[in-house]
């Protein structure tokens, strides 16, 4: 596993105006907020890293140009951490389709490496994904009042798999709540499309 000097990296320390300054190519900045993130870097990368036929280095990299990719889409009346959180996770799912870690054929209902989940639930669906909701389009106060529009199950796991940093959320949800775990994966479809509906017509 990638390591680092000794040090702490805070970031709930990137303020807006940091953003801002890295956006505008200020590289100070720029450092700051990758090293702030790294933390959450290494911990994508040890949920991924069995998967790919790559080096901890070489995911650490894609996962420090994914971050600066990202600095400069990012509209600054979103949500920065969970901007980022999505987009790191999201680009080393899809390296992980693009790049599996052999030549054999490789059903997305095997289980993952060192994850009890099918790979499937590591890659984003193609529709609209709830941790999505939390970029660009809406504010944290406008999605989380869509979220109370919720039955008690839905706005429970809509709300998990959120906050969570466990790998395979929807695989622990399920063994937490003794739910069974195909009526969780059909739940977060389903809320996903309400969602969605509810947000729209919020911002009308």
């Amino acid at each position: 596993m990638v390591k680092r000097n000794n040090s702490i990296y805070n970031k709930n320390l990137i303020t807006t105006e940091i953003i801002k300054k890295a956006k505008e190519g200020d590289k100070y900045c720029r450092e700051l907020i990758i090293n702030a993130y790294y933390p959450l870097c290494i911990s994508l990368i040890r949920k991924y890293h069995n998967i790919y036929s790559h080096t901890d280095e070489d995911l650490l990299q894609h996962c420090n140009l994914s971050i600066l990719n990202a600095i400069y889409k990012f509209r600054l009346d979103g949500c920065f951490p969970l901007y980022i959180k999505k987009t790191l996770s999201n680009n080393l799912a899809l390296l992980c389709k693009k790049n599996p870690s052999d030549n054999a054929p490789v059903s997305l209902n095997s289980y993952a490496k060192d994850c009890d989940c099918e790979i499937i639930d590591l890659i984003p669906d193609d529709n609209i994904l709830i941790e999505d909701l939390f970029i660009q389009e809406f504010s944290e106060n406008t999605i989380l009042s869509a979220i109370e529009y919720l039955d008690f199950e839905e706005k429970r796991l809509c709300k998990f798999l959120i906050s969570t940093d466990l790998k395979c959320p929807l695989k622990r949800y399920s063994e937490i709540y003794n739910i069974p775990y195909h009526k969780c994966r059909y739940t977060k479809k389903k809320i996903n499309l309400k969602l969605k509906n509810i947000l729209n017509n919020l911002s009308k």
